[in-house]
């Protein structure tokens, strides 16, 4: 894009955030009238609706400090992952999810803990239509920040944990998913269990948590995803176990990180 016409999408997204600004502040303001949100909310929801909506959720992301103006962004574009992802390109996706993940990891020690909480949300529901093939780097991005120091593994904690409720265990989110896809998702959340719970071993004190830390990787390994082990057991019997510890992921791990 030539300088010029820079310029002026520059301009154009500026004008269109501090409107945005404006608007949300009314809306929420004591002294705006049933009617006048009414007017607010109608105008917010046309712009949801636009096709290209992201494209400005993005950038307002990106360029505003706004509480109200982030969670509005943020809200819309989990609306388009839930409800048009499948239909979108995968560039567009790629640049959804990149965007998203580097405001996550740049901004998640300043901004509120609902923001923050909010975008790594959206990263597992992207997660939920993405990973592996579109998205092969998810788990393993969140065991490198488990493995960190100070918010970083907090935050790899708040992935994980989030991860564990909305891939490992079948449960109703208002987005159906087709059951093969289910499956995958518990598979892979199986397979990586260990590796995640070995992140953990460095995040804990005490014999105690040590202990827990030592028989939780070995459980997950024996009773998640089938091996060899030289113990043959009925395949009902195997998927009880595989889905018994995926049931109790997110205890364990709130348990181990002390949350």
């Amino acid at each position: 894009m030539d300088e010029p016409d820079q310029n002026q999408a520059d301009m154009e997204i500026n004008e269109a955030l501090a409107s945005l600004e404006m608007l949300m502040s009314e809306f929420f303001a004591p002294t705006t009238n049933n009617y006048r949100k009414r007017e607010i909310e109608s105008m917010l929801e046309n712009f949801s609706n636009r096709r290209d909506s992201w494209k400005h959720c993005l950038l307002f992301l990106q360029k505003s400090k706004n509480q109200y103006v982030l969670m509005f962004s943020l809200t819309t574009l989990e609306n388009i992952i839930n409800r048009q992802w499948i239909s979108l390109l995968d560039n567009d996706k790629t640049e959804i999810r990149l965007t998203l993940w580097n405001e996550l990891i740049a901004k998640h020690e300043v901004t509120a803990y609902f923001i923050r909480n909010k975008l790594a949300a959206l990263m597992v529901s992207i997660a939920r239509y993405d990973w592996p093939h579109l998205y092969s780097e998810f788990f393993e991005n969140i065991v490198e920040l488990i493995r960190c120091e100070g918010r970083r593994c907090l935050l790899g904690l708040i992935l994980a944990q989030a991860a564990s409720e909305e891939l490992g265990v079948a449960r109703d989110t208002g987005v159906l998913l087709p059951s093969a896809r289910r499956l995958q998702l518990e598979r892979l959340m199986l397979k990586g269990m260990p590796q995640m719970l070995a992140a953990l071993s460095g995040r804990c004190e005490g014999r105690r948590c040590l202990l827990g830390l030592i028989l939780a990787p070995a459980a997950s390994e024996e009773l998640g995803v089938a091996r060899d082990t030289g113990v043959l057991l009925p395949s009902a019997r195997r998927l009880q176990l595989e889905r018994l510890m995926l049931k109790g992921m997110p205890q364990m791990l709130a348990a181990l990180s002390g949350r």
